[in-house]
């Protein structure tokens, strides 16, 4: 999951994936929470592509940003200068990982939850699947399109940003 650096005001847009569908049942709108899903391959490992996401130097490298991470579990994490943050809940390199995600423009209190599981398919190709859980209908702002930033803030902000710097891109 992300998006682009917080502006002066705090508020950015959210990050990634790529189907939706309703995660919990909720009696309102700003309570209700949605899921997203992606899967792309890797020209790359499968410990380059996890250090990818646990590793502060490389993140720091492709976000292009203030980065401070400690990845254990329990550890926290901000990403885009604090745009998005949360906690490690589980790692085991290199092929899985579960995060307490959230975006600084979401409401107090709301966490998502975001699950990468890395598959070495052949030598030097990877798939990762990405599942978010959790993803809040509505922002503090009342902004409505929080599944549509937080997906393409997975797609634009982090992982075609992995293929570029990196050079796993197909």
């Amino acid at each position: 999951p992300p998006p682009p650096p917080a502006s002066s005001s705090g508020a950015s847009p959210a990050p990634p994936a790529s189907d939706e569908s309703p995660a919990l049942p909720s009696s309102s709108a700003k309570t209700a929470a949605r899921s997203i899903e992606l899967e792309e391959s890797f020209f790359a490992g499968a410990q380059e592509l996890y250090d990818c996401f646990t590793d502060a130097r490389r993140v720091q490298a492709f976000t292009q940003s203030k980065v401070e991470m400690d990845p254990v579990p329990g550890g926290a994490f901000a990403w885009f200068g604090g745009s998005v943050s949360g906690r490690f809940v589980s790692l085991e390199a290199p092929k899985r990982l579960v995060m307490k995600w959230r975006f600084s423009n979401w409401e107090d209190g709301v966490v998502s939850r975001v699950e990468l599981d890395i598959e070495e398919r052949d030598r030097g190709n990877t798939h990762l699947r990405m599942k978010q859980t959790g993803i809040p209908e509505v922002d503090r702002h009342g902004g409505h399109d929080v599944v549509g930033l937080t997906r393409s803030g997975w797609k634009e902000q982090i992982l075609n940003r992995i293929r570029r710097v990196f050079g796993y891109g197909a």
